[in-house]
Order: C-alpha cells, then structure tokens, then sequence
C-alpha cells in the first residue's frame, strides 16, 4: 500500500502526478489540494500527500490529501 507520497508535482485538469525516485504517481485530489499543488508547482517546491489507495479488481487508484 502506498500511504504517502513526497516530491515534486505536475499539475494537471483534475489529477497530480508526484514524482518519487524516478517514477511518476498519478493522484487524485479535491480540487482545493490541487490549487495548492499549483503553487507549489509554480514555486517549484516538494508537495507532501497523504495517499489512499484504492484496489479494485480492474485497477488501482490513489488519492491525495493534505
């Protein structure tokens, strides 16, 4: 299970990517976690998230909170 996630972000419509050790995570978030992505993003700063991973049979999703 992935629990948290640090590094640098790629901001995109409705998602994030995080980017640890060379591999980049996809994260959804609420929208006011994103906006703050965006600042750190534009500052060029590390973004901390808190992760919940979701399993379904079909796929596997993350989700990031402050």
């Amino acid at each position: 299970m992935i629990a948290y996630l640090k590094g640098p972000v790629i901001v995109k419509d409705h998602y994030l990517i995080i980017c640890c050790g060379g591999v980049g995570y996809q994260v959804y978030a609420p929208s006011k976690f994103l906006h703050s992505a965006v600042a750190a993003e534009i500052a060029g700063e590390e973004l901390e998230a808190h992760i919940y991973t979701h399993v379904k049979e079909d796929k596997l999703e993350l989700y990031g909170f402050a």
